[in-house]
Order: structure tokens, then C-alpha cells, then sequence
């Protein structure tokens, strides 16, 4: 009996792991999309390796405590997009959602003068969600003790010096 009651929990763990599993990569996909949608670009198609280096890249800083982007040596070249916030407090959707929000300090234009006041920082990461040449993306997230890092990988990157994003 107590190996039945073990698997029927187990079971039911994985199930709600895989079930966070499809409502963050839909989450993910469902914002970057409209984002792109709104200005008639194809959508991203989702890449389970970017998703992985994203993991890797997650869990680097939540194990080190570091928010910082990775190298290009790092990063494999692929464009990143970072998050950061209190440990089970901030939904999936809050988080993507917070960097479509910087479309309302956008203007376009050629990299990097896109944003209508202050800082390019205010704009980075919604340019390179709605980047053009941009096809597809992978996003994780880890935890420590006190925060939840989220890291997306994008392939081709965008944001590129003298280029305007679609």
C-alpha cells in the first residue's frame, strides 16, 4: 500500500511540474507573440537548446547571487533578456509582460536611438522580443532562497548598432 500511495504522489508531482512546465513556455510564447503581432512580424517559435542555455544561465545566478548578462562566450552569441524579482511572488506573465510594458517608452528608429526619453535600458528588452530578424527563443527560470531569475535566449540576437528592429 505505501509503495502505491509513493507512486500516486510521485505521479501527481510530476504532473503539476510538467503542467508549470506548459503555462511558462505558453505564457512566454503567448506575450513575446502578441508583442509581435501587434506589429505584423512573425511570431517566435520556441527552441527547447535556447532553453536549456537559458536554465543554465538562471541557475548560474541564483546559485552565485549575481544578476548580470552572460559574455558573448557565455551566452553563445544568442541575445538575452534578464528578470529579477522576490522568490514566488511574481507571476510568469508579470514578468514577460513587464518588459513588453517598455513599448510605451519606444520610438523607432536605428539601434540604439529607439526610445523617446531617458535611457536605452528602458527599451532593450521589448526591442529585442519584437526584433525582426529574431526566429526563435527558449526561457527558464531558477530560484534561490530569496529571488527568481528569469533569462530568454534569442537566435538570431537583435539589437544590433545601426539597424532598426523590423
Amino acid at each position: 500500500m505505501r509503495i502505491i500511495a509513493f507512486s500516486i504522489i510521485m505521479i501527481l508531482c510530476i504532473c503539476a511540474q510538467n503542467a508549470i512546465a506548459q503555462d511558462f513556455k505558453g505564457t512566454m510564447l503567448k506575450i513575446h507573440n502578441n508583442e509581435r503581432a501587434i506589429l505584423n512580424i512573425a511570431p517566435l517559435e520556441w527552441d527547447e537548446d535556447l532553453s536549456k542555455e537559458a536554465g543554465a544561465w538562471a541557475a548560474h545566478m541564483a546559485q552565485t547571487g549575481e544578476f548580470k548578462h552572460a559574455n558573448e562566450h557565455q551566452n553563445n552569441g544568442h541575445g538575452e533578456n534578464l528578470w529579477m524579482g522576490s522568490k514566488d511572488y511574481y507571476s510568469f506573465e508579470y514578468m514577460a509582460q513587464m518588459w513588453a510594458d517598455e513599448r510605451k517608452y519606444f520610438k523607432y528608429g536605428k539601434f540604439p536611438n529607439l526610445i523617446k526619453e531617458g535611457h536605452l535600458s528602458k527599451v532593450g528588452h521589448y526591442t529585442q522580443m519584437i526584433w525582426k530578424n529574431t526566429k526563435k527563443f527558449g526561457c527558464a527560470y531558477a530560484t534561490n532562497a530569496n529571488f527568481t531569475y528569469l533569462v530568454c535566449r534569442y537566435d538570431p540576437a537583435g539589437n544590433y548598432i545601426d539597424q532598426v528592429p523590423y
